[in-house]
């Protein structure tokens, strides 16, 4: 059984780092995300996401990484991930995310200190995020809204409450 998932983050003023040890889920994509759109904001372009150590992802994590490429993108960055087995790149292919993503090596990170990324504290944030990184899977490739357009649905029903 996978480990419950531990990210971890350095960032110098060109890259970011994050390395990924467990599992890449929806308990910790919003810490993630955050963490990357504070960089964005600090005029870091560079983002490499570490696989070397995780055991698994979730549509959630798999979501979070379209909408990271998507905001760096148009910010004329990267995103890069590195040490992708073939499990990993079976489960981006599954959902359609790895044509969007580059697959590969940064060099100059293995020098950075990390720190362990904080989780998402309010849980209507960690929610709204969840449902953004499910909408960014089914824009990508509508095959994607037969597996989670019921989950959309309801955790926009959610909000209405």
């Amino acid at each position: 059984m996978a480990k419950q998932g531990l990210l971890s983050a350095a960032c110098d003023k060109t890259t970011i780092l994050i390395k990924v040890d467990g599992l890449g889920s929806m308990n910790n994509s919003t810490g993630m995300y955050e963490y990357v759109v504070a960089g964005l904001k600090r005029k870091v372009r560079k983002i490499c996401i570490d696989l070397e150590l995780c055991e698994g992802m979730d549509s959630t994590f798999m979501g979070t990484l379209l909408l990271i490429h998507e905001e760096y993108s148009q910010a004329g960055g990267n995103l890069y991930i590195v040490n992708l087995s073939s499990y990993h790149k079976s489960k981006l292919d599954e959902l359609g995310v790895s044509e969007f993503l580059e697959i590969g090596v940064l060099k100059n990170c293995s020098d950075m200190k990390l720190e362990p990324l904080p989780g998402a504290n309010d849980p209507k944030m960690r929610m709204s995020h969840i449902l953004r990184a499910h909408e960014e899977l089914v824009e990508k490739n509508q095959d994607n809204q037969v597996k989670f357009q019921g989950f959309i649905d309801g955790l926009k029903s959610s909000f209405k409450s």
